[in-house]
C-alpha cells in the first residue's frame, strides 16, 4: 500500500497521442482544472509497459469527474476507471467527456468506464449506496491487480471549491476500508482538497 502525497491533483490532465491527433494542440483544453502531470496514468500506462497482462482498477473519489484518467483508458480493457462526482456534466466544464453514466467506453475498453454522478448536497449516504451497489462489485468483477484510489478531498463540508457534497471524514475513512478490503495492492493518490486540517483528518 501507498499513499502518493503530491501536489498540484491530476485526474483531470487527459493529454496523449491520442487527443493531440484529434485535435491540434488539445492540451490548451486537456491539461485544465490546475493539473498539469497525471501521475495515476504515467503510474499505469509505466506498470503495464513492463507487465502487459496486470490488470487495474481507478477508483476517483474527487467531487468533480476524473475525466482526464477516464479518457487515457478510455479504449483499454485492462483498467477500470470508476468515477464517482457531483454531476457538472451540463456545465461544459468538461471538454471531452462530460462524467455521464452512459460513457462507459469503446472498443476493446466498452464497460471498462463507470460515471456515478451525485446531485448536489445529496451528502455521503447517497455516495456509500453507489460504492457498494456499484462501485466495488464491478471491481470485485475486475479483479485488479492493483487499485488506484483517488482521493479528492474537495467534497468534505465547507471547502472552498464549493461541491455541495457535504462529506464527513469517516466516507473516506469508511471507503479506504472498503477497498482495502476489495484489493490488498492500492494506491492512493491526493487529488482535490483545499482544508489541510480536514483533510488530515480524513487521511
Amino acid at each position: 500500500r501507498a499513499f502518493v502525497l503530491g501536489r498540484p491533483p491530476g485526474h483531470h490532465n487527459g493529454c496523449d497521442e491520442r487527443l493531440e491527433a484529434r485535435e491540434r494542440q488539445a492540451w490548451r483544453f486537456a491539461a485544465h482544472g490546475g493539473c498539469i502531470f497525471n501521475e495515476t496514468a504515467v503510474a499505469i500506462r509505466h506498470l503495464r509497459t513492463r507487465h502487459a497482462s496486470c490488470r487495474v482498477a481507478v477508483l476517483d473519489l474527487d467531487a468533480h469527474f476524473g475525466d482526464g484518467t477516464a479518457w487515457h483508458f478510455y479504449e483499454d480493457a485492462g483498467v477500470l476507471c470508476i468515477s464517482l462526482h457531483v454531476d457538472q456534466s451540463d456545465l461544459h466544464l468538461f471538454p471531452y467527456l462530460k462524467g455521464k453514466p452512459l460513457e462507459r467506453g469503446v472498443g476493446p475498453g466498452a464497460g471498462c468506464t463507470m460515471n456515478l454522478p451525485l446531485r448536489e448536497g445529496m451528502g455521503e449516504a447517497e455516495a456509500v449506496r453507489l460504492l457498494h451497489e456499484f462501485a466495488l462489485p464491478a471491481i470485485a468483477k475486475q479483479k485488479p491487480d492493483l487499485l488506484f484510489l483517488g482521493l479528492g478531498f474537495d467534497g468534505l463540508l465547507g471547502d472552498p471549491s464549493g461541491a455541495g457534497l457535504r462529506y464527513t471524514e469517516a466516507f473516506f475513512e469508511h471507503a479506504v476500508s472498503a477497498c482495502c478490503a476489495a484489493c490488498p495492492r492500492i494506491v492512493c493518490t491526493l487529488q482535490g482538497g483545499y482544508l489541510p486540517e480536514a483533510m488530515a483528518e480524513a487521511c
